[in-house]
């Protein structure tokens, strides 16, 4: 049997990469976060949310906490979800007490689970000091959460310009465009979305299918 060593396996082309390997037989060597982002994607849920918890336990950063929490809420496990996602604001905010700017970050995981006013402020104010495409696609959810849709849709389509297609903004954009009223975008952008919704976590990879199929 083949072997491949995979690096960056928990997202992007790394796990497409190591997703498509492992569906042609290889053995894989990968770390914890990369085998629970293939769980994840093959629908394997309790394994991904044990090696995560591990891996959370050893290194509690946000964007494990937040990628443990989404794969217990896509597992019905709410009340476990609440308690893991209630760290995250905690982290974020004792990293802005050490002088770190983490408004963009904090302003999409309000956007997603916090409180929506909060999440436009801290947009606007990483907007402020860092106008980028990040910035603008945190601006996109936060807007799309606080239901302005069509300022949204403004703020996606600046976070789209540049041709940045990661599958977790062009699901923000569809978002936004289905908040504007505009179906026809939004069923292109979420189309778009889910072809690399194995880069989505899995509670992400459900409300995007959720989202198409309303349209």
């Amino acid at each position: 049997m083949p072997v491949a060593l995979v690096t960056g396996a928990s997202r992007g082309l790394g796990l497409a990469l190591a997703s498509a390997l492992a569906g042609r037989g290889w053995s894989l060597i990968i770390d914890a976060r990369g085998q629970a982002a293939l769980d994840a994607a093959a629908g394997r849920l309790r394994p991904a949310i044990a090696r995560l918890q591990r891996v959370v336990d050893r290194l509690p950063l946000p964007e494990y906490v937040v990628a443990l929490g989404e794969t217990q809420l896509a597992a019905g496990r709410a009340a476990e979800a609440r308690r893991t996602l209630a760290l995250v604001g905690a982290e974020e905010r004792l990293l802005q007490a050490a002088g770190v700017n983490t408004d963009i970050d904090l302003a999409l995981f309000d956007a997603e689970h916090g409180d929506a006013r909060r999440a436009v402020s801290l947009a606007r104010a990483g907007w402020e000091a860092a106008p980028s495409v990040r910035s603008a696609d945190a601006l996109a959810a936060a807007l799309t959460a606080a239901g302005r849709g069509e300022e949204a849709l403004r703020w996606a389509r600046r976070a789209l310009a540049l041709g940045w297609r990661e599958p977790a903004v062009l699901e923000h954009a569809a978002r936004a465009a289905y908040a504007a009223g505009q179906d026809r975008l939004a069923r292109r952008w979420i189309r778009a979305a889910l072809r690399g919704a194995d880069a989505l976590s899995p509670w992400r990879a459900m409300r995007a299918r959720r989202l198409e199929a309303s349209l």
